[in-house]
């Protein structure tokens, strides 16, 4: 299906780049190519986003012309960049007097490091929409609408009409995308009506590395084309199935014809793998170019819908029935009741819907059947009830994974608090350790001082200061026995003289000051041993100070030891993480609710099935009792 081509104005561009060199690209093969300089001299759009190969790689982009550009409007700058970095610009200017665009050589000369040519330049002047119209690009911006509208859609009403068994209206919208009778398309027979699946005829050879399975299909639509092979298949399974259990002659016929149109849709069986293979080495394996070693893994949804079709057809030859056992037809099927078919055309005329023609009657009449209908509701409003607590039971089993998370966050958070702690004790520990160390030196410096009380060269001084005091000594008594020898005469004659009367108070002096200098000598040696006993008190307070501070610190870091021992366990606690990992890994309960579900639904769909057979034998009994 077509679409309009939108109004545009400014330049589609056809790039070739060179293959991919590690030199000039960097590490990866991505690239991108953005239009720069637009509303700043600085800012980019990007336009392409693609990877490189070894060969080269041809690109087609369209820079757009905006009215509410800067500077120069017509010049339209084009950059790209590589994983190594961005690359210089080339420019598409336009002249006053010509209606194009063209490279501008004069500008960077006129390429970018990987650019190996520009081989097409094609302007564009359009302000309204024209009659031109491009096919639908289920790659771009609107690829996903496009897969909704034309394959998500369709399939989603098919499998849900084929839920409901309504086979003919499933086929009708399974027609939107595939037929295999093919569509009337000219002289060109098509079986598919969604061109992405139309146009990829073969399987891609290199997979795209990702996981998401839509992802993978839509950028290689053969796992869509095959899907919907399948689930063909699985219609025309279903609808002979419904067609063996109604155990007709005619029935039997039709649901052949529908397992046989099936196993014709899957073709040939595969042939068998051989016996054995090659087994080359993982060094010959690794040197081949081409890596066809493993091969692609058996389909084994496929193998069992094969399977299923032969034991089909193999209970239908066998006269058995579609669970295999002995099968007795009668030589005529029961002939339709007339009121039946009286009111189906009535619904038919009235656009509604008829009743089922392939009602069994059952054992009972309406009011029976009806109290047995009022225990069927009351049974599937116990399910319900059910139902809705396992539901209950699973959002409480949602809330409390959620506030285990939410515990184990804020125990993340606590734990690195703890072991903050534990960094900030350590240091401190470190300090009382040195500060220990410190006074434990301190005091045995000061207890050696006290215990050595002087040294060597200080009582060497003392003895000296009393040897020389003693010098001293010795010296004024010898003045003083001069200052006595001469009081006597020196001059022997008949006249008397030569005598010193002045010495007598010289030697009196002398002794005064001999007296004075023992009584200063020992002034100074009591005053220096004070001295000496003042300071080793003050060393011996100081040794004893630092003993205290010693026992101080050394409580200080037995205290930390124990805080630390304390954070220790506080940080080895990991409630949350056990609680964590056993709610994560109680599988089992979450399959038991699964299965507790899917078997209360399944319940309810066969009492509403009921229902429905109440109805029409209700209906059945009202026409009967009117005749």
């Amino acid at each position: 299906m077509p679409e309009p081509i939108l109004p545009r104005t400014g330049v589609q561009v056809t790039l070739t780049l060179k293959p991919y060199d590690e030199l000039i690209n960097g590490n990866n093969k991505i690239f991108k190519l953005r239009e720069a300089d637009i509303w700043e001299s600085s800012d980019s759009l990007l336009i392409y986003t693609g990877e490189l190969s070894d060969q080269p790689t041809t690109v087609t982009c369209f820079l757009n012309r905006y009215n509410d550009a800067h500077g120069n409007k017509d010049n339209l700058y084009l950059e790209a960049e590589y994983q190594k970095g961005t690359q210089n610009k080339i420019r598409f200017t336009k002249a006053t007097d010509k209606q194009e665009w063209q490279l501008d050589t004069s500008y960077n000369g006129g390429t970018f490091p990987g650019l190996q040519s520009i081989d097409n330049v094609e302007s564009f002047f359009s302000t309204e929409i024209d009659n031109q119209t491009v096919p639908m690009d289920f790659a771009g911006a609107n690829a996903l609408y496009f897969w909704e509208l034309f394959y998500y859609g369709p399939m989603l009403v098919m499998k849900r009409l084929l839920q409901e068994q309504n086979f003919a209206d499933s086929a009708n919208w399974l027609k939107f995308i595939f037929s295999s009778s093919g569509y009337d398309r000219g002289r060109q027979n098509q079986y598919w009506n969604t061109r992405p699946l139309l146009e990829d005829t073969s399987w891609n050879e290199v997979p795209d590395d990702i996981t998401d399975p839509d992802a993978i299909a839509q950028a290689d639509p053969m796992h869509y084309k095959l899907s919907t092979l399948m689930n063909m298949i699985e219609l025309l399974i279903a609808r002979g199935d419904q067609d063996y259990r109604q155990l007709e002659r005619d029935t039997l016929a039709e649901a052949k014809m529908w397992y046989v149109q099936a196993l014709e849709l899957m073709g040939e069986d595969e042939p068998s793998l051989p016996t054995s293979w090659p087994n080359p080495s993982l060094k010959d394996a690794a040197e081949l170019e081409e890596h066809t070693i493993f091969k692609p893994e058996k389909n084994t949804k496929w193998q069992e819908l094969r399977l299923t079709l032969a034991q089909r057809l193999y209970n239908l030859r066998h006269n058995l029935t579609i669970d295999g056992k002995p099968l007795s037809l009668p030589l005529f099927a029961t002939p339709a009741n007339p009121a039946d078919l009286l009111s189906a055309a009535v619904a038919n005329a009235q656009g509604g819907i008829p009743l089922p023609t392939d009602i069994t009657l059952g054992l009972y009449r309406f009011p029976p059947a009806l109290e047995s209908a009022k225990g069927v509701v009351t049974q599937l409003t116990q399910y319900g009830n059910t139902l809705l607590a396992i539901i209950e039971r699973q959002d409480a089993e949602k809330m409390a994974m959620l506030l285990q998370t939410q515990g184990l966050a804020l125990s993340k958070q606590s734990l690195e608090m703890q072991k903050t702690t534990q960094d900030e004790l350590n240091e401190e520990k470190k300090a009382l350790e040195i500060a220990i160390t410190a006074a434990k030196q301190r005091k045995d410096h000061y207890k050696a001082l006290y215990d050595q009380n002087m040294n060597t060269g200080e009582q060497k001084a003392i003895d000296l200061h009393i040897a020389a005091d003693t010098l001293m000594t010795t010296t004024k008594s010898l003045y003083m026995a001069a200052a006595l020898a001469n009081l006597a005469p020196n001059i022997f004659g008949l006249a008397d003289g030569g005598m010193q009367y002045g010495a007598v108070p010289t030697a009196v002096a002398l002794g005064i000051e001999t007296a004075s200098s023992g009584i200063l000598t020992s002034a100074d040696k009591t005053t220096q041993s004070e001295i000496y006993r003042r300071r080793r008190q003050d060393w011996q307070q100081m040794y004893q100070t630092a003993d205290y501070e010693e026992q101080q610190l050394t409580a200080q870091l037995t205290a930390l030891e124990k805080r630390i021992t304390a954070a220790n366990q506080q940080y080895s606690v990991n409630d949350h993480r056990k609680l964590i990992h056993f709610l994560s890994k109680s599988d089992q309960s979450k399959l038991i609710h699964c299965f507790t579900q899917l078997l209360l639904l399944s319940a309810a769909y066969l009492s509403i099935g009921s229902f429905h057979r109440l109805i029409a034998v209700h209906a059945n009994d009202e026409v009967n009792d009117q005749a």
